[in-house]
Order: structure tokens, then C-alpha cells, then sequence
């Protein structure tokens, strides 16, 4: 790339542009690391380096469990691009 790297104006459009499909992505990755157990969902963060998460492999949960998570999740990514277009807009 030769040192070449996008601004912060160019992320911020590229985000605005493409929040459906990130929605999706952030959605389905948190989808796949709670199916492998590397996050029980009640803590996401995004673009940071602390995941709580619940290591234990004896705990199981039924389907109702994981669409209520999936939900609070969904309302977690909404909430932050929103936060997202907050700051933008300053």
C-alpha cells in the first residue's frame, strides 16, 4: 500500500455508506463466536480489545436463550452506529 491509509472522514462516509451490510457482519460475527463459546453475549466490543466472555463448555442454552440474545445484540449495534453517526455529525 506504500503507507497509504484512509482518514477518519473516509471511514465515517464508508461506514454511512455500507450500515446495512455492516449490520449484517457485526450480526454474524456475533452469531459465530457465541456458537464456538468465545462470547456469552452480555458484552460486545467493537473496534477494542476487552470481550467478556463465559469459557465454561458445560453451559448450554436453548433456542428462545439465543434469540433473546441475538436481539439485545442487534439493539447493542444499532445503538453504537448510531452513537457513530452522533459523533460524525459533530
Amino acid at each position: 500500500m506504500g503507507g497509504l491509509k484512509p482518514d477518519h472522514k473516509t471511514i465515517a462516509e464508508f461506514r454511512r455508506n455500507n450500515k446495512g451490510a455492516l449490520k449484517k457482519v457485526l450480526k454474524e460475527c456475533a452469531k459465530v463466536c457465541i456458537k464456538l463459546d468465545l462470547i456469552a453475549g452480555n458484552a460486545l466490543f467493537v473496534d477494542g480489545t476487552k470481550i467478556r466472555a463465559n469459557a465454561s463448555r458445560s453451559k448450554t442454552h436453548d433456542q428462545a436463550y439465543y434469540e433473546r440474545l441475538m436481539s439485545e445484540i442487534e439493539g447493542r449495534i444499532e445503538q453504537l452506529l448510531e452513537e457513530c453517526e452522533g459523533i460524525d455529525q459533530q
